[in-house]
């Protein structure tokens, strides 16, 4: 049974055969445990689907890339500066690391008039400009071609952080929280002139001329404790724009994701009305209990398992902890899913001891 078979039986509450799961370490991880974590991967490759021997997968369009360590193991500093399509310059001081946005590009509204956003017919902008700042249409539906062929999941997908983020790496967030405090109507200029970009990344996806598994989409909306805006800024600012995204989203795919990292608890009624199957939330940010009281059996939840608890946490308190996760989220016709990224300085100890309990309490009877 394939890993795609046993997904979206999970997403459409069809009694998969287990709970799919996937442990996604960040690059410094794999540079720094090498080959002791390659053997993690296959003994226990039902917790590692985008794992072959000698290949593993970053990002939605570079599925099964090789494996490329540095000639130093460990995590490698660097000082990187690069822009992506939308003119925002980031720096980097660790390889396989995002960064930060460090200049601007629309930090004066007078500016707004010269803004140019990348042309829609080239390809998917890459939400940092790495590893180049544009994806063309032929690599990427190359990519689903293949993946299609051989009866792997067929996914598209949109730069992360396609609005909430992309306003505050091109305003800067202090613009970007008085525009909220002024009621800034370029503001909404901004956010519609996005969408409607958005929205011709989706259409020119239907030339792909078949109906897709999976159209994955991510924002940033929380911090740890709270999300960055109120329910009455969300919904007057951004929450039509997500709806006509993901509406025109779904037109396309069987099923659409929404990646949210922070807590959204505030903000659950307006998830809760967007046309996406899948949430992929954070389990501590929100509360486990919270996410089951408002989600659970009406929308799929991809829980997202805090990297800062992986990374301190004793090998025993995350058996135990996954143990509770999955009784807790899990419902008899399913709708879990299971995903950690893995970053410094975590143990390999402690991925081992995931990847175990994972394998362990994953099964489900039928």
């Amino acid at each position: 049974m394939s890993y795609r078979h046993v997904y979206l039986k999970a997403a459409k509450f069809e009694n998969p055969e287990y709970i799919p799961c996937n442990i996604s370490p960040a690059w410094p991880i794999w540079n720094t445990y090498r080959e002791k974590l390659e053997d993690i991967a296959r003994r226990y490759s039902i917790c590692f689907p985008w794992y072959k021997p000698g290949y593993i997968t970053y990002d939605w369009f570079r599925p099964y890339s090789r494996v490329e360590y540095d000639n130093v193991p460990g995590v490698i500093y660097v000082d990187e500066y690069r822009y992506d399509a939308f003119g925002c310059l980031w720096r980097s001081r660790i390889k396989g690391c995002i960064g930060e946005v460090i200049k601007n590009p629309l930090d004066d509204w007078s500016k707004l008039r010269d803004l140019k956003l990348p042309d829609p017919e080239v390809g998917i902008p890459t939400e940092s400009g790495d590893p180049k700042t544009i994806i063309s249409w032929d690599e990427i539906f190359n990519s689903m071609e293949k993946a299609k062929s051989e009866g792997e999941l067929v996914f598209a997908w949109l730069p992360h952080g396609i609005l909430f983020l992309r306003v505050m790496y091109l305003r800067g967030f202090r613009n970007f929280a008085l525009d909220l405090y002024k009621n800034e109507q370029k503001l909404i200029d901004l956010i519609n002139m996005l969408t409607e970009y958005y929205l011709e990344l989706i259409n020119i996806y239907r030339k792909f001329g078949e109906k897709i598994d999976l159209f994955s989409i991510g924002d940033d909306l929380g911090t740890q404790v709270c999300p960055f805006i109120g329910p009455k800024h969300f919904e007057k600012y951004f929450y039509s724009s997500y709806k006509r995204i993901f509406e025109r989203a779904k037109s396309i795919a069987e099923l659409v994701r929404f990646h949210i990292d922070g807590n959204i608890v505030p903000l659950s009624r307006f998830l809760q009305d967007l046309p996406v199957d899948i949430l992929n939330i954070q389990d501590r940010a929100n509360g486990v209990e919270n996410i089951a009281r408002i989600f659970k059996g009406k929308k799929a939840i991809d829980i997202d398992i805090s990297t800062q608890f992986l990374a301190f946490a004793h090998p025993d308190e995350i058996e135990e902890y996954m143990k509770y996760v999955i009784e807790t989220l899990d419902t008899p016709r399913g709708g879990l899913m299971i995903y950690a990224e893995i970053y410094p300085p975590t143990p390999l100890e402690n991925i081992e001891a995931l990847a175990r309990a994972l394998s362990l309490y994953i099964r489900r009877s039928q």
